[in-house]
């Protein structure tokens, strides 16, 4: 499931930080990274969740985070915790990348 993660992490930062079409970013995203099944129905549901849910989740973001979350490290927002140095929610141990 660690690539279907990635490809909706992926998707999502070209979609809010690059302004692509989310249907055409996610097809193409899922063929390039040859997805399973089960992992296509994951990132799908993933992805998509994200995107009708951005609104919410930036509240919830910018209510417990340290900082803003204008200034998350992900042009999209969305602090990972993962692959990052300085993220903006999640503590300093899992801030390290792998």
């Amino acid at each position: 499931m660690a690539d279907a993660r990635l490809t909706a992490l992926r998707g999502l930062n070209e979609v809010f930080g690059q302004g692509g079409y989310s249907n055409l970013v996610l097809e193409s995203l899922m063929r390039k990274n040859e997805l399973t099944g089960q992992e296509r129905a994951f990132c799908t549901a993933l992805f998509y969740g994200v995107v009708e849910r951005r609104i919410t989740l930036d509240w919830v973001l910018g209510r417990y985070s340290r900082q803003p979350v204008e200034s998350c490290p992900l042009p999209c927002g969305i602090s990972c915790g993962w692959r990052c140095t300085s993220c903006c929610i999640c503590p300093p141990s899992r801030s390290v990348p792998p």
